[in-house]
């Protein structure tokens, strides 16, 4: 009597339970998340006061899911392919590629650090920016907020620093 062969139809288990258990921690941390940022959300929804700061609220909360889910499949797939090493090549291309990004806003905010630190003139002088003569009225973290004089009228501008 022959018997019949039916190693076509096997299926091997051993390489799918691996992958079945990271995609249901990820899933589970997911999960987990979501009801915390839902419940975080909804407690700074009670409190705000405006139209604005609803709008932000939502906003950030859409950007911190993204952020975070993101980063759990991230994980999630070094885990399972068991490349940790690849993490940190990842983080070095991230923060090469936000670096460059970001490059503007960044010389903004070291320029912002030296007119705070040295001083060169606070608000009230009146300083020249590219033939534009005005009084500084506010120095915040990206702009100069000049109040344009001459010329017989009077001009609010507002100047980047890092422009």
């Amino acid at each position: 009597m022959e018997t019949l062969n039916f190693s076509l139809f096997s299926f091997d288990f051993n390489g799918i339970i691996p992958f079945l258990e990271v995609l249901a921690i990820a899933l589970i941390l997911i999960i987990l998340f979501n009801l915390i940022l839902l419940f975080v959300k909804r407690s700074l929804l009670k409190r705000a006061k405006s139209k604005n700061q609803i709008s932000n609220i939502k906003i950030l909360s859409r950007i911190i899911n993204i952020v975070v889910v993101i980063l759990i499949i991230i994980l999630s797939f070094f885990s399972y392919v068991r490349s940790w090493t690849g993490i940190g090549v990842v983080l070095g291309l991230l923060t090469a590629a936000l670096g460059f990004a970001l490059q503007k806003p960044i010389t903004g905010v070291a320029a912002w650090l030296m007119v705070v630190l040295k001083r060169p003139f606070r608000v009230g002088d009146r300083i020249t920016i590219g033939g534009v003569k005005g009084d500084v009225y506010d120095i915040s973290l990206t702009h100069l907020y000049i109040d344009e004089v001459g010329g017989g009228k009077i001009d609010w501008r507002v100047y980047s620093i890092y422009r």
